[in-house]
């Protein structure tokens, strides 16, 4: 027993120093906001395969874009084949520019 609370003594003393040093680190790192929207299935869902198509790839090379920006940090199909089709989560310096960024998006 006295060997067991000794070794807890020992482990304690060398663990806390490196736990107050992460603590202090934490603080010193500034906190971002991000943005999501989720994409919803709409009404107008009656185009062409090749419309379709084209579509598609206008919202591919939007997404591209808007991830070469720095903008966009993620973007993801839901394949559950639900209401909810995807999401975008968005580093930028407003909601509003999220939307207008969502907005922008030929499947939108």
């Amino acid at each position: 027993m006295k060997y067991m609370y000794l070794s807890a003594i020992l482990i304690f003393s060398l663990i806390s120093p490196v736990l107050l040093l992460a603590q202090e680190q934490a603080a010193e790192v500034p906190m971002k906001t991000y943005y999501m929207a989720l994409l919803k299935a709409g009404e107008n869902r009656n185009q062409s395969a090749n419309e379709a198509s084209k579509i598609q790839e206008g919202h591919m090379a939007h997404i591209n874009q808007m991830a070469k920006e720095g903008k966009l940090v993620l973007a993801r199909p839901f394949l559950d084949d639900g209401d909810l089709k995807g999401v975008f989560i968005f580093e930028v310096e407003s909601m509003e520019e999220a939307i207008v960024l969502t907005e922008r998006d030929p499947t939108v």
